[in-house]
Protein backbone atom coordinates (compact mmCIF):
# COMPACT_ATOMS: atom_id res chain seq x y z
CA UNK A 1 0.00 0.00 0.00
CA UNK A 2 0.99 3.57 -0.68
CA UNK A 3 2.00 6.18 1.77
CA UNK A 4 -1.06 7.84 0.10
CA UNK A 5 -3.38 5.19 0.62
CA UNK A 6 -2.51 4.54 4.38
CA UNK A 7 -2.85 8.60 4.84
CA UNK A 8 -6.11 8.05 3.06
CA UNK A 9 -7.30 4.80 5.20
CA UNK A 10 -5.91 6.34 8.48
CA UNK A 11 -8.18 9.46 7.77
CA UNK A 12 -11.31 7.38 7.05
CA UNK A 13 -10.66 5.62 10.35
CA UNK A 14 -10.36 8.82 12.25
CA UNK A 15 -6.77 8.69 13.03
CA UNK A 16 -4.66 12.18 12.71
CA UNK A 17 -1.26 11.48 10.16
CA UNK A 18 0.83 14.47 11.45
CA UNK A 19 3.09 15.99 8.61
CA UNK A 20 5.60 18.28 8.82
CA UNK A 21 7.53 19.92 6.31
CA UNK A 22 11.65 20.01 5.85
CA UNK A 23 12.32 22.68 7.75
CA UNK A 24 9.88 21.61 10.64
CA UNK A 25 11.57 18.48 10.89
CA UNK A 26 15.17 19.87 11.06
CA UNK A 27 14.09 22.32 13.78
CA UNK A 28 12.35 19.69 15.82
CA UNK A 29 15.51 17.05 15.58
CA UNK A 30 17.40 20.53 17.14
CA UNK A 31 15.23 20.96 19.51
CA UNK A 32 15.17 17.44 20.48
CA UNK A 33 19.06 17.44 20.86
CA UNK A 34 19.00 20.15 23.39
CA UNK A 35 16.50 18.28 25.52
CA UNK A 36 18.07 15.11 24.99
CA UNK A 37 21.59 17.27 26.26
CA UNK A 38 19.51 18.78 29.28
CA UNK A 39 18.25 15.60 30.54
CA UNK A 40 21.86 13.40 30.08
CA UNK A 41 23.29 16.45 32.07
CA UNK A 42 20.55 16.26 34.90
CA UNK A 43 20.71 12.70 35.15
CA UNK A 44 25.09 12.96 35.54
CA UNK A 45 24.68 15.57 38.24
CA UNK A 46 21.22 15.85 39.96
CA UNK A 47 22.61 17.50 42.98
CA UNK A 48 24.17 20.40 41.13
CA UNK A 49 22.34 20.46 37.29
CA UNK A 50 18.57 21.56 37.48
CA UNK A 51 16.19 23.30 35.22
CA UNK A 52 17.43 26.70 36.49
CA UNK A 53 21.32 26.21 35.60
CA UNK A 54 20.18 24.60 32.48
CA UNK A 55 18.02 27.29 31.04
CA UNK A 56 20.94 29.95 32.11
CA UNK A 57 23.08 27.79 30.51
CA UNK A 58 21.13 27.50 27.29
CA UNK A 59 20.29 31.17 26.78
CA UNK A 60 24.04 31.92 27.77
CA UNK A 61 24.40 29.83 24.50
CA UNK A 62 22.15 31.57 22.68
CA UNK A 63 20.52 28.65 22.06
CA UNK A 64 16.63 28.90 20.93
CA UNK A 65 14.10 28.85 23.31
CA UNK A 66 10.90 26.86 22.17
CA UNK A 67 8.88 29.83 21.51
CA UNK A 68 11.50 31.10 18.88
CA UNK A 69 12.06 27.77 17.64
CA UNK A 70 8.26 27.99 16.34
CA UNK A 71 8.54 31.13 15.25
CA UNK A 72 11.27 30.58 12.84
CA UNK A 73 9.45 27.24 12.17
CA UNK A 74 6.53 29.28 10.69
CA UNK A 75 9.16 31.41 8.57
CA UNK A 76 9.20 34.13 11.42
CA UNK A 77 12.04 35.90 13.02
CA UNK A 78 13.39 35.26 15.92
CA UNK A 79 11.72 37.38 19.15
CA UNK A 80 15.14 36.76 21.54
CA UNK A 81 12.84 35.01 24.05
CA UNK A 82 15.18 33.25 27.10
CA UNK A 83 14.71 29.58 28.02
CA UNK A 84 12.70 29.55 30.96
CA UNK A 85 13.13 26.84 33.92
CA UNK A 86 9.63 26.01 34.10
CA UNK A 87 8.93 25.44 30.36
CA UNK A 88 12.39 23.21 30.48
CA UNK A 89 11.13 21.80 33.05
CA UNK A 90 7.81 20.95 31.65
CA UNK A 91 9.44 19.27 28.84
CA UNK A 92 11.52 17.22 30.89
CA UNK A 93 8.16 15.75 33.07
CA UNK A 94 6.05 15.70 29.82
CA UNK A 95 5.02 12.27 28.32
CA UNK A 96 5.11 13.87 25.03
CA UNK A 97 9.11 12.92 25.02
CA UNK A 98 8.30 9.34 24.92
CA UNK A 99 6.64 9.77 21.33
CA UNK A 100 3.05 10.26 22.56
CA UNK A 101 0.19 12.50 21.40
CA UNK A 102 -0.83 14.69 24.11
CA UNK A 103 -3.81 16.89 25.03
CA UNK A 104 -3.95 18.63 28.44
CA UNK A 105 -0.46 17.44 29.64
CA UNK A 106 -1.99 13.41 29.22
CA UNK A 107 -1.49 11.10 25.91
CA UNK A 108 -4.07 10.61 24.55
CA UNK A 109 -5.61 6.70 24.32
CA UNK A 110 -6.64 4.68 21.11
CA UNK A 111 -9.32 2.73 20.56
CA UNK A 112 -7.26 0.05 21.71
CA UNK A 113 -6.77 2.03 25.19
CA UNK A 114 -3.19 2.54 24.69
CA UNK A 115 -1.43 5.55 24.16
CA UNK A 116 -1.29 7.09 20.62
CA UNK A 117 2.56 7.15 19.53
CA UNK A 118 3.51 9.42 16.94
CA UNK A 119 7.56 8.79 16.68
CA UNK A 120 10.05 7.17 18.05
CA UNK A 121 10.80 9.14 21.65
CA UNK A 122 13.34 11.01 22.63
CA UNK A 123 14.09 8.81 25.77
CA UNK A 124 12.81 5.66 27.23
CA UNK A 125 10.04 5.04 30.46
CA UNK A 126 12.81 4.19 32.44
CA UNK A 127 15.07 7.18 31.69
CA UNK A 128 11.15 9.62 32.17
CA UNK A 129 10.99 7.80 35.58
CA UNK A 130 14.49 9.13 36.30
CA UNK A 131 14.10 12.14 35.09
CA UNK A 132 10.98 13.05 37.08
CA UNK A 133 12.59 11.57 40.39
CA UNK A 134 16.00 13.99 39.98
CA UNK A 135 13.96 16.61 39.05
CA UNK A 136 10.80 16.65 41.60
CA UNK A 137 12.52 15.10 44.74
CA UNK A 138 15.72 17.52 44.46
CA UNK A 139 14.97 19.86 47.61
CA UNK A 140 15.32 23.45 47.03
CA UNK A 141 16.99 25.94 49.24
CA UNK A 142 14.37 28.13 50.97
CA UNK A 143 15.45 31.48 49.67
CA UNK A 144 13.16 32.41 46.31
CA UNK A 145 11.55 34.48 44.51
CA UNK A 146 8.66 36.28 46.57
CA UNK A 147 4.92 36.72 44.81
CA UNK A 148 3.98 39.15 47.37
CA UNK A 149 3.34 43.05 46.17
CA UNK A 150 5.90 45.20 47.44
CA UNK A 151 5.67 49.17 46.75
CA UNK A 152 8.17 48.55 42.93
CA UNK A 153 6.97 45.56 42.08
CA UNK A 154 6.89 45.61 38.19
CA UNK A 155 8.31 49.43 38.76
CA UNK A 156 11.92 49.05 39.97
CA UNK A 157 14.65 48.52 36.98
CA UNK A 158 18.25 47.12 37.39
CA UNK A 159 20.46 50.20 36.68
CA UNK A 160 23.50 48.21 35.46
CA UNK A 161 20.57 45.87 32.20
CA UNK A 162 18.04 47.83 32.77
CA UNK A 163 15.78 44.45 33.66
CA UNK A 164 13.31 44.46 36.15
CA UNK A 165 14.41 43.60 39.64
CA UNK A 166 12.91 41.04 41.86
CA UNK A 167 12.08 40.64 45.52
CA UNK A 168 13.73 37.89 47.18
CA UNK A 169 12.89 36.77 50.82
CA UNK A 170 14.86 34.17 53.19
CA UNK A 171 14.53 33.32 56.98
CA UNK A 172 17.71 35.03 57.76
CA UNK A 173 17.55 38.56 56.11
CA UNK A 174 14.58 41.08 55.52
CA UNK A 175 13.26 41.06 51.77
CA UNK A 176 15.42 42.88 49.24
CA UNK A 177 15.28 43.73 45.89
CA UNK A 178 17.74 42.15 43.32
CA UNK A 179 18.78 41.64 39.56
CA UNK A 180 18.79 37.95 38.54
CA UNK A 181 18.87 38.56 34.96
CA UNK A 182 22.71 37.78 34.39
CA UNK A 183 22.35 34.55 36.87
CA UNK A 184 19.61 32.89 34.19
CA UNK A 185 21.88 33.74 30.97
CA UNK A 186 20.23 36.70 29.81
CA UNK A 187 22.44 37.75 27.00
CA UNK A 188 21.59 41.48 27.10
CA UNK A 189 22.49 40.97 30.89
CA UNK A 190 26.37 39.17 30.55
CA UNK A 191 28.03 42.85 31.72
CA UNK A 192 25.45 43.44 35.02
CA UNK A 193 28.12 43.37 37.58
CA UNK A 194 27.57 44.03 40.36
CA UNK A 195 24.29 42.94 40.66
CA UNK A 196 21.86 45.20 42.46
CA UNK A 197 20.90 43.97 45.80
CA UNK A 198 19.04 46.23 48.31
CA UNK A 199 16.56 45.70 51.14
CA UNK A 200 13.56 46.39 50.06
CA UNK A 201 12.21 48.81 53.01
CA UNK A 202 15.30 51.15 52.14
CA UNK A 203 14.48 51.69 48.75
CA UNK A 204 10.99 51.53 49.38
CA UNK A 205 11.39 54.37 52.00
CA UNK A 206 13.79 56.18 49.54
CA UNK A 207 11.28 55.84 46.68
CA UNK A 208 8.17 56.89 48.96
CA UNK A 209 10.28 60.16 50.37
CA UNK A 210 11.44 61.17 46.66
CA UNK A 211 7.74 60.78 45.21
CA UNK A 212 6.05 63.13 48.03
CA UNK A 213 9.21 65.94 47.70
CA UNK A 214 8.73 66.35 44.11
CA UNK A 215 4.90 65.21 43.68
CA UNK A 216 3.34 66.40 46.76
CA UNK A 217 0.31 64.77 48.68
CA UNK A 218 -2.12 63.60 46.48
CA UNK A 219 -5.91 63.54 46.83
CA UNK A 220 -7.43 60.59 47.83
CA UNK A 221 -11.23 59.93 46.54
CA UNK A 222 -12.98 57.06 47.50
CA UNK A 223 -16.63 56.02 45.99
CA UNK A 224 -18.95 54.62 48.92
CA UNK A 225 -22.53 53.66 48.70
CA UNK A 226 -25.57 55.42 50.50
CA UNK A 227 -28.09 53.27 51.34
CA UNK A 228 -30.40 56.05 52.29
CA UNK A 229 -33.22 56.15 54.33
CA UNK A 230 -34.90 52.59 52.98
CA UNK A 231 -38.61 55.09 52.42
CA UNK A 232 -38.80 55.01 48.68
CA UNK A 233 -38.29 50.98 49.02
CA UNK A 234 -41.06 51.13 51.98
CA UNK A 235 -43.66 52.85 49.61
CA UNK A 236 -42.71 50.57 46.59
CA UNK A 237 -43.43 47.41 48.98
CA UNK A 238 -46.80 49.09 49.65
Amino acid sequence: MSARSEAAVAREAGDVVPRASAGERAHCRRLSRRAHEVARRVLADPDNVTPSSEAARLNRAGELSPADHLAVMYGKSAGGRPWSPQSLKNILLSEATLGYLMHRNKPVLGRDGNPVKLCEGLWDRATHEALKKAVLDRKVPWTRHSNRDYLLTYVALCGQCHTRLYTQTSQDAPPRYTCTARNKGWRHAQHCRPAPLINAHLLDSYVEEWFLRELGDGLIYETVYDPGNGIPERIAEQ
